[in-house]
């Protein structure tokens, strides 16, 4: 994301260090050559100007809003009274931006999966799929329209906190939900 601003900074330094060079009298350009140095600019500033646009435009496109997270027990994708009660608080914004898509992202600690539970769970990325799809449907059900929601699982892959230790793990099972502009 931060290329456009690289190639100004460049461009920028070598156009500083052409003109200070010439400045100093290390150069003599002629009237020609300066106005070739000018277009040169010119044109480079253009590229550096489209590169920005796009660049924002690349932005908005990805621009994500995290509304709201929601943690799990271990092994679990079981909603509880508390999860139950922030979907109720977001509900009104979630229903009122018709022109967002909803992804809901489900995630696990590292806990490998016990033997209990692979009847329910083959792995972690079934049960943070499972925990997000637990949300989709809790969210359909309170009137949200089911195209404007995706559910995916991230599995143990990308945690808010370590894993060494109770707390970190609690934080690490967790679903998001995010509000991403409606795709064109």
């Amino acid at each position: 994301m931060q290329t456009p601003a690289i190639i100004a900074s460049v461009i920028a330094a070598l156009l500083l260090f052409l003109l200070l060079y010439v400045y100093f009298g290390q150069l003599s350009p002629t009237s020609n050559e300066l106005e070739q140095i000018r277009e040169e600019r010119s044109v480079l500033q253009s590229e550096i100007d489209e590169l920005t646009e796009q660049n924002t435009e690349l932005l908005d496109a990805l621009k994500i809003e995290l509304v709201e997270e929601l943690y799990f027990e271990t092994g679990s994708a079981h909603l509880s009274d508390e999860n139950k009660q922030k979907l109720d608080g977001i509900l009104n914004r979630l229903r009122g931006g018709r022109l967002e898509t909803i992804r809901v992202v489900g995630h696990t600690d590292d806990q490998m999966i016990v033997p209990d539970f692979p009847r329910i769970y083959a792995s972690n990325w079934e049960l943070s799929v499972h925990r997000a799809t637990q949300v989709v449907r809790y969210l359909e059900n309170a009137g949200i329209a089911p195209e404007r929601m995706g559910a995916a699982g991230l599995s143990k892959y990308y945690p808010t906190a370590s894993n060494e230790t109770t707390e970190g793990k609690a934080k690490n099972r967790r679903v998001e939900i995010f509000l991403m502009p409606e795709r064109q």
